[in-house]
């Protein structure tokens, strides 16, 4: 009887440490924003390559512009879900697996917009074009998203070998259609997330519906 009890109380435990770390990830994007004209880091730039010689994610922005502390190379700290297996993490720069900050799906770039009422992301046709796509999401009933209602950096899950994803997907309107780039409700039946206006929440597949994720862009182990 205690072994469940235990095993419980240490997911209750990794849970709350993920919050934190989403809290953290939202204040430094926040920050990020603040000296960069309001728009927050890339979920991926293809334009450019950084020090490092990879296509930056936006860990390697938050870590490059010293908003992040940096976890060691062969460690994902702060940016990945103590929930979640990644054991085949084996370089910070260049691995994929860490949470997921949602990107339009077909639109890289995926740069935040904190300027005015609704979120807007701005992203690039193909890898090689310039970021001039701008997309307005949507919840399910069509209105637009205020930054207290955009979940902007995720549990994540890619439906392939990897534990955890960099992005999770979805199209500006609701849309059943599903890629392999989800959010993870890997917390019992909840995910968290930190939203654009800096605070984290663990919600359930009900509420991600509401704002916008069809049950079929949802992991659920």
């Amino acid at each position: 009887m205690l072994l469940p009890a235990l095993s419980a109380a240490r997911e209750r435990a990794r849970a709350a440490n993920c919050l934190s770390n989403l809290k953290q990830i939202g204040l430094s994007y926040i920050a990020y924003a603040g000296d960069n004209k309001d728009f927050g880091p890339a979920v991926r730039a293809f334009l450019w390559k950084d020090e490092q010689g990879v296509y930056p994610m936006w860990k390697n922005f938050m870590w490059n512009g010293g908003y992040m502390q940096y976890p060691g190379d062969k460690n994902i700290g702060s940016f990945g879900c103590p929930s979640a297996a990644t054991s085949l993490y084996t370089n910070f720069y260049a691995d994929e697996q860490c949470y997921g900050a949602t990107m339009i799906k077909g639109y890289w770039g995926g740069f935040i917009n904190f300027k005015g009422g609704d979120i807007k992301l701005i992203g690039q046709q193909s890898t090689t074009s310039a970021y001039t796509i701008t997309h307005t999401p949507q919840k399910k009933d069509g209105s637009t998203m205020s930054p207290s209602d955009f979940p902007m950096v995720s549990d994540s899950k890619h439906e392939g070998a990897h534990a955890e994803s960099f992005v999770v997907c979805r199209w500006a309107a609701y849309s059943e259609s599903a890629g392999t780039f989800k959010i993870a409700l890997r917390h019992g039946k909840n995910a968290n997330s930190v939203y654009a206006d800096g605070h984290a929440e663990s919600s359930n597949e009900a509420r991600y519906n509401e704002l916008g994720w069809a049950s079929t862009t949802l992991y659920k182990p």
